[in-house]
C-alpha cells in the first residue's frame, strides 16, 4: 500500500479515537493547539516578533485558533506534500 493510504487511515483512526495506544486524543490535540495561540497572542504583545515550531497538523489548529481571536493571515506557505 502506498504512504499516503497508510498516513490517512493512521489520522483517520486517530481523530476517531480508534486503537490509541496511549496516543494523545484528537480532542486533547485540538486543546494543545489553543494553548499554543493563547501563548502565541500573549507573547506576540510584549515583543515584535515571536515563533512558535510544530508540525502541519496542529499548526493548522493554532492558525483557526489565532483566526478566531481576530488574527489575520498575511503569509500562509500551504502544506508540502
Amino acid at each position: 500500500m502506498p504512504i499516503r493510504f497508510w498516513t490517512t487511515a493512521a489520522r483517520i483512526k486517530w481523530v476517531l479515537g480508534i486503537d490509541r495506544q496511549g496516543a494523545e486524543s484528537f480532542a486533547d490535540a485540538r486543546r494543545r493547539a489553543q494553548e499554543a495561540a493563547q501563548i502565541l497572542a500573549s507573547a506576540s504583545a510584549d515583543k515584535p516578533k515571536v515563533a512558535l515550531v510544530a508540525h502541519g497538523l496542529l499548526n493548522r489548529y493554532i492558525k483557526e485558533n489565532l483566526e478566531k481571536m481576530g488574527w489575520h493571515v498575511v503569509r500562509d506557505g500551504g502544506m508540502a506534500i
